[in-house]
């Protein structure tokens, strides 16, 4: 199934009405299974009513499209604990700790974690903890491939 426009646009008008930010939805295929993923997030907490109400309006709306496959399930979900982070709400997650991936080795490596310290003119900076010796480590933008939320162990 391809994800139109209109399911797009229908997704993310109702997260809108329920407060919720739409991040994205997109049609998977899991252990058999037709599944249409609706990822949402909320500033403060995401709730599983949240999920709940905006899954109704989604489902009622979607009964009136036609949809090109019989049998789906509708989920509608958090982008996750470990989420993938956009350099725009950077600035909004200062002193998480991170994963950073990078297009090519830098000090012999491409992987990286630590607490976000700065995102500031295109210069990330990390708080990196190196055999006990913490040490802010920066990175420019256009080197980084991936960041994304990550657990401390």
């Amino acid at each position: 199934m391809k994800i139109t426009k209109e399911i797009k646009d229908l997704c993310q008008k109702r997260a809108e009405e329920l407060e919720l930010e739409f991040k994205e939805v997109v049609f998977v295929r899991e252990s058999g299974m037709s599944i249409l993923r609706v990822i949402v997030d909320k500033k403060g907490k995401l709730t599983t009513d949240d999920c709940s109400d905006l899954s109704m309006l989604i489902s009622d709306d979607l009964d009136m499209l036609d949809i090109e496959i019989d049998n789906y399930y509708l989920e509608v979900t958090s982008p996750g604990i470990e989420r993938k982070l956009e350099f725009s709400e950077l600035n909004e997650v200062l002193g998480s700790y991170v994963f950073v991936k990078l297009y090519r080795k830098i000090q012999g490596e491409k992987e990286f974690y630590g607490d976000l310290v700065s995102y500031k003119d295109d210069l990330v900076t990390l708080k990196i903890n190196f055999s006990g010796r913490f040490k802010n480590v920066e990175f420019e933008k256009k080197d980084i491939a991936l960041i994304r939320l990550a657990i401390k162990f």
